[in-house]
């Protein structure tokens, strides 16, 4: 183990820096924060709704509501869960459906 970390190690960090930083590495990190933060609004959204269909509350629609559907989201999350406040877990799909 001392051997790797002594030797082999700055080998690999010589190697490793002398890969250019492009242009490339910023719009791929600006594209992965863009979405992150739709998948976490879409999740939001989705279970908002999920949970005012399981406690039968109104739902005022939004265009939050349009743009993350129940069928998209059911497709790209379909195992999503949601815990009441008996500690019953419920499938979202099985709410919305």
């Amino acid at each position: 183990m001392v051997l790797l970390i002594r030797y082999i190690k700055p080998q690999i960090d010589k190697v490793i820096n002398k890969i250019p930083s492009k242009p490339w590495d910023k719009i791929i990190t600006a594209f992965l924060i863009v979405d992150i933060a739709l998948t976490i609004l879409g999740v939001t959204v989705y279970m908002n709704r999920a949970e005012k269909r399981y406690n039968d509350k109104q739902i005022n629609e939004t265009v939050l509501d349009k743009i993350f559907n129940d069928n998209l989201m059911l497709f790209i999350f379909p195992n999503l869960r949601l815990t009441d406040e008996t500690g019953n877990s419920v499938m979202v799909r099985d709410i919305l459906n």
